[in-house]
């Protein structure tokens, strides 16, 4: 489908198995239930919104991400990336820029690898509203197999009216894709509307509501929820679930995480209750300049 015609049906409006859009989610998405649209974390946003960009900090962040996951779908998962966010106030556009490689190993032992190199840029059109962009290249690599190699973009707006609510909306892979490149593997257009609120800088409320639009026939829609609390030392205790009814899962996100002056912590344990052996740990290290 036409890029054009994505982006009109959006101004009218991941480590995942292989029917989503969204191949990586961090450790805070992770533990609120894959939700994030709408909120601005400095080593995650650019995965889900690249309007989230233009409210980053006014620093450079960088970042590293870790997982490993055990799936009865698509095998063993070993997942490692770096970010690197720039909000620093000095900057005409904020901008983010990250790594990410995949190892899977699947049941019967066949070893694949992905590489995805991704670049996120956003600007504030006006006070609370941010209007971003995102491009991103992949390389999915198969033992034994063929290589093969997907471009695509994202595009998304991000409205903040007042600090303690926002409201972000994302168009992922608007770009038309190689029939030739296997379905399971093939970049998917999705649509995804999220929602966060804050009560008192101390309790994080977000929903996502987000619908693929490839390898979904029946057009079901997944939704993310998830509850976050900050406490003054600098701890959150994270806890959320994504109902993803286009995949046939039902996956239980928990975290903690530790803010502090100079390095930030944040892990999330995630489990689908539909199916046994679906694990994953993910851990993210982040220092803020």
């Amino acid at each position: 489908m036409k890029a054009r015609h994505w982006l009109l049906t959006a101004l009218c409006f991941s480590l995942t198995t292989p029917a989503h859009a969204q191949r990586f989610h961090g450790p805070v998405s992770r533990a609120l239930g894959e939700t994030g649209r709408a909120s601005a974390d400095p080593a995650e946003s650019m995965f889900l919104n690249p309007a989230a960009t233009g409210f980053l900090p006014p620093t450079l962040v960088v970042g590293a991400h870790g997982l490993l996951g055990e799936s009865a779908r698509t095998g063993d998962e070993h997942t490692w990336g770096v970010v690197l966010a720039d909000g620093s106030t000095d900057k005409w556009m904020p901008g983010a820029f990250s790594y990410i490689r995949e190892k899977t190993e699947s049941a019967t032992g066949t070893l694949s690898r992905d590489h995805e190199f991704r670049l996120s840029i956003a600007k504030l059109a006006y006070p609370g509203f941010s209007v971003g962009f995102g491009a991103h290249y992949r390389e999915h690599e198969i033992q034994g197999g063929a290589n093969h190699f997907q471009a695509n973009a994202d595009f998304g707006v991000l409205w903040q009216p007042v600090p303690m609510f926002s409201l972000g909306f994302s168009a992922q892979n608007v770009l038309s894709t190689d029939a030739e490149i296997p379905e399971n593997i093939r970049d998917t257009p999705t649509l995804g509307l999220g929602v966060s609120s804050n009560y008192n800088e101390r309790l994080v409320a977000r929903l996502d509501i987000v619908r693929p639009e490839r390898q979904n026939p029946d057009r079901r829609i997944d939704v993310g929820a998830g509850l976050e609390t900050i406490f003054s030392s600098g701890l959150s205790l994270r806890l959320g679930c994504n109902w993803k009814e286009s995949a046939g899962q039902t996956l239980f996100g928990s975290g903690i995480g530790y803010r502090g002056p100079r390095l930030q912590v944040d892990y999330a344990y995630q489990t689908d209750a539909r199916l046994d052996r679906e694990d994953r740990h993910l851990i993210d290290l982040w220092i803020p300049f």
